[in-house]
């Protein structure tokens, strides 16, 4: 009202951060006369700190424990809600495979929580630092999607085996990138493991049924519809550098039809309707068919994923890859429940790959 400054010629003082105590008393004691310019009041001043960089903390929490010289040295990265309530307790679970060696984190404070509670005995917020250490056989990636790719190459030009949560990139670059850091040579050392999080083809359900599908090798006729539920607000889903929910969790039900048909892709269509969900048909060289159906609009009272698969006069319904009923015609021959998604047995067939890697590009049948 004065008029001593207007708002649209306001100019940032930009100062050193270690000259603030100095700035802070100037401000503190300066008086402008009445007459002053309009612009001679400066209500914002911006630090800039020094270009130097600032080490991460790596915390030692307790004594390094020696395990059973078979099992497999492993660090976690990431403390996100996945890592905590599932990897975490199941590599705990699995202490005759796995030896929690170090988690990493963004978070001091937190990732040395996260790490105490567990009983994990170094606790980093420097991956590459922790890369170094000699005693790691192997890493987890639970972090954000768009961060996968870049952890996953570091991990494996460090000489780790790597399991990585889903998706293992974001892009065809990415992919390229990786395939690279796969194939260059180790002087003769084992070759690594890289592994995909795609427990759905490890649940004990999957299991019986890809069984029973090796005896009876005929086309198969698939339904799978994934139903896309409700996330906090956020969250990764509401970052489009994530990749969004097709890649982050859609991808689930491509990777368990690739693997449950076993055939190469004849051709592929894709349909989208104006409320968000898509159909993608899928036809493959043994005459399998799939269709999957991702709906964007959520139904409170079914399950997320809903699955048929059908050949001669079999039908095999699966809900979340927990409840099964198994059809002859229309008589229903059995129904059976599962308590496993195939969490804990996926870090088994890991495991299992590392005893015993396979040779190949991609031998465990990840890249579509």
């Amino acid at each position: 009202e004065e008029g001593r400054f207007a708002p649209s010629r306001l100019r940032p003082r930009v100062e050193p951060f270690q000259q603030a105590p100095k700035i802070y008393d100037q401000l503190a004691r300066r008086i402008v006369p009445p007459d002053a310019p309009r612009d001679a009041v400066s209500v914002l001043t911006l630090f800039e700190y020094p270009a130097v960089r600032v080490s991460k903390p790596i915390l030692e929490l307790q004594p390094r424990s020696v395990g059973n010289s078979a099992t497999i040295s492993i660090a976690v990265v990431g403390t996100g809600r996945f890592a905590v309530e599932t990897h975490l307790p199941n590599l705990r679970h699995a202490s005759d495979k796995f030896q929690l060696h170090s988690l990493v984190g963004r978070t001091p404070v937190k990732v040395a929580c996260v790490a105490k509670k567990f009983g994990v005995p170094h606790a980093s917020c420097d991956l590459n630092e922790t890369l170094k250490n000699p005693g790691l056989s192997a890493v987890l990636i639970a972090t954000p999607h768009v961060s996968h790719a870049g952890q996953v190459i570091a991990c494996l030009q460090a000489g780790k085996h790597v399991f990585v949560e889903k998706p293992l990139c974001l892009n065809g670059e990415e992919l390229d990138q990786i395939q690279q850091a796969c194939r260059v040579g180790r002087n003769g050392a084992p070759p690594l493991v890289l592994f995909v999080g795609f427990n759905r083809r490890y649940a004990p359900l999957s299991q019986k049924l890809f069984e029973r599908r090796s005896h009876d090798p005929k086309p198969l006729d698939i339904r799978y519809e994934f139903q896309l539920h409700p996330l906090p607000p956020g969250e990764w889903h509401d970052r489009p550098e994530q990749g969004g929910r097709f890649l982050g969790e859609v991808c689930h039900a491509v990777d368990w039809i690739f693997w449950m048909v076993g055939f190469p892709l004849r051709r592929q269509s894709v349909m989208r309707t104006p409320s968000g969900n898509a159909d993608i048909f899928l036809e493959f060289e043994d005459s399998s068919r799939a269709h999957l159906r991702c709906r964007a609009v959520f139904q409170v009272d079914g399950p997320k994923e809903r699955v048929e698969v059908s050949w001669e006069t079999v039908r095999w319904r699966i809900e979340d890859f927990t409840r099964l009923e198994i059809f002859e015609r229309d008589s229903l021959l059995q129904k059976n429940h599962f308590n496993s998604k195939g969490h804990r047995e996926t870090l088994d067939a890991f495991a299992a790959a590392i005893a015993q890697p396979k040779s190949g590009d991609d031998p465990y049948g990840f890249i579509a």
